[in-house]
């Protein structure tokens, strides 16, 4: 790569897709360094998927470059702005520009600037608004022209998120600047979105057998409008991972038996839900099988779940929390983690076992990559091989096609149920997967159009859904098409006809809360304000950012109303309340410290 990249004064794009934990992040960081030396370069913004993610790995990066530079040569900004944990997933939409001066360097001052920095860690939604019709599009589009731009896990963007992605890729390369795409689980049809946007030559979407073909892990390269594609030896060891259904999906008090018994057995166990309400029903339950120094809590001894539902500052202890029970230092044994996606992006830690919901075969990879990771662990006897639990319904998967549940349908964070309907066939009939060797083989198998039309036309329950999908997947492309800044548009154009309400991402915008005053928690840190999904809150006035009425503390959380609705912040992240919870809210819980 090195010889290559002494080529591209005229920009370049690199797509490294490699398994999860084999030093991905590392590897986009020395590309830095190689293409600084070589003066192409002036800077480097890292973005994430969301605003945790982006905090999660910001420790990581920021060793790996002191590494690179030496301690504090190159300071490593974490630009992480006002941001909302919306729906289940924890994703999070940037609106807006309002963050206050402070002392420190300019750049990290509002968000607006955060791309001006030398190197930056933070989300995708700041890159996004650089080339939308947006407040301050221009400014954040001229900041990082010289700067490398690393895109880690990029298979995380939904159809809106990508359509706008590619088009920043393209400008960006085109007027000389760097790209660095990394994931473990991107599917051919879309990094073909990115490649045919920066290539010379027309290139047709691979055919299933073409992109199964394809070697893994690779880099594939696009200089000068050339694409080559060098596949790399395997980091680390291959895997075998046995893999098993249990149709209790629907019940969270077998799901928290299940995991309890494996923890009566030494283990470190691990269980990833697709919504945070099906994450808190185990949890919940869990605390009633199991004493409370066996279910993960923070250093204050609060048992909590592992979410997106949570106010900043206690969601770093929680992310602390987590990886001293299950990182790479840890000495634990027998303990549980119950949580949300939140688990599977950036954080180094380990499991015994792994129960996860069931859900399309790239975000099941990502959570593969979660159990067994660090070697030189010694197992408890009868885990020595590595195990995940996929949980199922009782049904056939077409059931979600017509009312979408467990984070699996229509308007859900996994909408096209055929894939996941797909991933469910596969594990029932390998029982065995092996990463990486099989890694390109099975996400192609669940996400190839040839696949889905041929799972569809032998299961037309799911034809109907299915079209339905790819519609909204269209729209959202149509609907970030229309929200593009135009190539030509000059600082100054149009300034009075930019929307109030560009945002990064199509969902659930919801509202950020401010407390009139900071409120401690049951973790022990003042929090200053929450973010509420607007699924959760229908009855607040539009734009309202601070919490009128009472705010009531005790032993247990958080109590307040946004317009009539009730909420309560403890250690199960945010719930809405009926007026009959209020009571049970009140009592202290086993473990409480």
């Amino acid at each position: 790569m090195n010889t290559t990249l002494r080529n591209a004064p005229s920009g370049s794009l690199a797509i490294f897709e490699s398994e999860t934990g084999s030093g991905k992040t590392e590897t986009s960081i020395a590309h830095f360094g190689r293409l600084l030396e070589l003066g192409l370069v002036d800077g480097c913004f890292f973005a994430l998927p969301t605003r945790t993610s982006a905090a999660q790995i910001h420790g990581r990066v920021r060793w790996a470059v002191d590494k690179m530079f030496g301690n504090g040569r190159v300071p490593v900004t974490l630009a992480v702005p006002g941001y909302l944990t919306g729906g289940s997933t924890g994703e999070e939409i940037i609106k807006s520009d309002n963050a206050s001066p402070g002392p420190e360097n300019w750049h990290a001052e509002m968000s607006k600037r955060y791309l001006a920095s030398r190197f930056a860690v933070g989300t995708v939604d700041q890159i996004l608004l650089s080339a939308m019709h947006a407040k301050h599009s221009t400014l954040r589009w001229s900041s990082f022209g010289r700067s490398l731009l690393i895109v880690d896990e990029v298979h995380a963007s939904d159809a809106y998120m990508t359509r706008i992605l590619a088009e920043v890729v393209e400008r960006h390369v085109n007027r000389g600047g760097h790209a660095f795409l990394m994931s473990a689980t991107l599917g051919s049809i879309a990094a073909q979105r990115f490649i045919s946007r920066t290539a010379i030559a027309t290139f047709s979407s691979p055919t299933l057998k073409e992109a199964t073909a394809l070697p893994y892990p690779c880099i594939r390269h696009v200089i000068a409008g050339k694409l080559t594609t060098t596949p790399l030896p395997p980091v680390g060891r291959r895997k075998s991972v046995r893999i098993v259904t249990r149709n209790i999906m629907k019940n969270a008090a077998d799901v928290a038996e299940l995991a309890a018994g494996h923890v009566r057995k030494g283990a470190r166990v691990l269980v990833i839900r697709n919504t945070v309400r099906e994450c808190v029903a185990v949890q919940k339950h869990l605390e009633k099988l199991l004493p409370p120094e066996n279910i993960l809590r923070t250093s204050n001894g609060t048992n909590v779940p592992h979410h997106g539902r949570f106010a900043t500052e206690d969601r770093v202890e929680i992310d602390q929390a987590i990886e001293r029970a299950f990182g790479k230092n840890s000495k634990r044994d027998a303990v549980v983690a119950v949580g949300t996606q939140t688990i599977e992006q950036s954080l180094d830690i380990d499991a015994d076992i792994l129960i996860t919901d069931i859900c399309p075969m790239d975000v099941l990879l990502q959570r593969l990559g979660r159990l067994h990771r660090h070697t030189q662990r010694m197992r408890p006897e009868g885990f020595e091989i590595p195990t995940a639990i996929a949980l199922v319904p009782d049904h056939d998967l077409s059931d979600f096609t017509k009312k979408a549940d467990h984070g699996i349908g229509t308007d859900r964070a996994y909408e096209q149920v055929t894939q996941v309907a797909i991933t469910r066939k596969e594990i029932e009939r390998r029982g065995m997967l092996v990463t990486p060797d099989d890694n390109r083989e099975l996400v192609e198998a669940c996400t190839h159009p040839e696949s889905i039309e041929r799972f569809v036309s032998e299961n037309p329950d799911y034809e109907q859904q299915n079209s339905k999908a790819e519609g909204y997947e269209l729209a959202r492309q149509t609907a970030a098409q229309s929200g593009l800044r135009d190539r030509d548009w000059r600082y100054g154009d149009h300034v009075s006809d930019i929307p109030k309400n560009a945002a990064s991402r199509i969902g659930d915008h919801g509202i950020r809360l401010e407390f009139k005053r900071p409120c401690e928690s049951v973790l022990g840190f003042n929090v200053r304000g929450v973010a509420i999904p607007s699924y959760l809150n229908k009855s607040s006035p539009e734009g309202l950012d601070v919490v009128e009425g009472l705010v009531v503390t005790n032993p247990c959380g958080i109590e307040f109303r946004v317009g009539a609705d009730l909420f309560f912040y403890g250690r199960y992240g945010l719930e809405k309340l009926n007026e009959r919870d209020q009571p049970d809210r009140r009592r202290p819980y086993p473990g409480h410290p």
